[in-house]
């Protein structure tokens, strides 16, 4: 929902009021273990050499949010996952789209994985007009 209001304006008062963004900076390591919670992965399995594919689509699923959630740069999030090339961040990131695509199990997960990080990383805040004309601030996305 884009706000129809300015960040930052002064109220009655005339004291700014500065409205949360709801984009709160996600830290790598927290992107990492909830995708390793959930595929039920070792602490080095998304950021060792392993190719199989019980190692590499978790990992996949990480860079591919962070890619989506953050404004890292493809080099600098191969080096969260253990020095990887640019490239191979793209191929997660087009091979996850892919992959959700074709099934509907792992586009679940996928979102599951990424609810649960909304959850812990920020709480949206939009604006409402209530029946007497006035506005009021309404909090949503905040974990449970």
């Amino acid at each position: 929902m884009t706000p129809c209001f300015p960040k930052n304006r002064p109220n009655v008062a005339g004291v700014v009021q500065v409205m949360p963004n709801g984009s709160r900076q996600l830290v790598v390591s927290t992107v990492q273990a909830v995708v390793r919670d959930y595929y039920g992965l070792s602490p080095g399995d998304l950021t060792g050499p392993a190719r199989a594919r019980r190692n590499s689509w978790p990992r996949q699923v990480a860079m591919a949010i962070l890619r989506q959630r953050t404004n890292m740069s493809l080099p600098e999030i191969g080096l969260q996952f253990g020095g990887r090339d640019h490239t191979t961040v793209m191929h997660a990131c087009e091979n996850v789209v892919k992959r959700c695509a074709a099934s509907q199990d792992l586009k679940i997960d996928f979102d599951r994985i990424v609810t649960s990080l909304t959850g812990v990383t920020h709480a949206e805040f939009i604006r409402q007009k209530t029946v007497h004309g006035l506005f009021v601030s309404v909090r949503t996305g905040a974990a449970k």
